[in-house]
């Protein structure tokens, strides 16, 4: 005998009411820093919240996440969590993945969390570890998930450019955040120039398996219009790490500054001079760990 609707209504109600009290139940649990599997809902007024974000794993104090929905459709870059699961149904779009610092995410919009197994599923999905299917691939054809995949897109581009933006103005009213002076950073700067009428101040970047560099801003006013920026990429240790990048990004001018350690240097520099409302970024990679950082005039 088939089910009354209405029964059959009551029970999705009771499935969706003793999952959800099994998902609070397992946030309560969680320690109260972003773990990997954690589902994330992440503010951001330029997007049309669409999507949720999967931690996969961190690296030097970065999240890679990866955007989740709830359209059943599924390329082939793309995971499908079963209703099963304790937050499913979930599709994850694994090529769609950035990575984001940590103090992005605000563990009050935690949402959920992935079981282990498909978590692992995710990550070596990224990796490209999982083949896709006859399926899959037909589906990267249908014009309806093109449609939404684009969506999707925008959506991670405007998340990407969420981080919080240095003013460096505010350098000159002695509000520097979480940027320290020399002296307060381990390593000896010593040999760093001096400027007269200059303003310094450095950060420590972790770039993952225990290795560390520091990134020292020397800023100076010409006028009320322009400053000069000297950048310094400088080593921890004896010398930088072989291949590692230092890259300036001028977003106004679309200009860009990248130089490449060889092993042996101490330190990398770049000068470049700016305008006030001008905003640029820096960008320091070694391997598959990076690290940015944005600031404006």
């Amino acid at each position: 005998m088939s089910q009354n609707p209405l029964e059959r209504l009551h029970q999705l109600a009771d499935t969706m009411k003793t999952k959800l009290e099994k998902v609070a139940n397992k946030l309560s649990q969680l320690p109260k820093t972003p773990q990997a599997g954690d589902i994330f809902r992440i503010d951001n007024q330029k997007t049309i919240g669409l999507l949720q974000w999967v931690l996969l794993y961190s690296q030097a104090e970065q999240w890679f996440i990866v955007p989740a929905d709830d359209n059943p459709m599924t390329g082939t870059t793309d995971i499908a969590i079963s209703e099963k699961a304790l937050c499913g149904p979930l599709t994850l779009r694994c090529s769609q993945g950035i990575w984001i610092p940590e103090t992005n995410l605000d563990l009050s919009l935690r949402v959920g969390v992935l079981e282990n197994w498909h978590l692992y599923r995710a990550i070596d999905k990224v990796k490209g570890k999982i083949q896709s299917t006859a399926w899959q691939r037909e589906t990267e054809a249908d014009p309806e998930y093109e449609e939404w995949m684009e969506q999707v897109i925008q959506e991670r581009e405007t998340l990407k450019f969420k981080k919080p933006v240095v003013n460096l103005i505010q350098w000159f009213q002695n509000n520097f955040a979480d940027w320290l002076e020399l002296n307060r950073i381990p390593t000896n700067l010593a040999f760093l120039p001096v400027r007269t009428k200059a303003v310094k101040r450095a950060k420590e970047i972790n770039l993952g398996k225990d290795y560390k560099v520091v990134l020292v801003l020397d800023i100076r006013k010409f006028d009320n219009e322009n400053i000069e920026v000297v950048f310094w990429l400088c080593a921890e240790q004896t010398a930088l790490p072989k291949n590692i990048k230092f890259t300036l990004f001028d977003k106004s001018s679309g200009i860009d500054r990248e130089k490449t350690a060889n092993g042996t240097e101490k330190y990398l520099n770049i000068k470049w001079s700016f305008s006030i409302k001008e905003e640029f970024c820096i960008a320091i990679q070694l391997d598959d760990v990076s690290f940015t950082e944005s600031f404006m005039l």
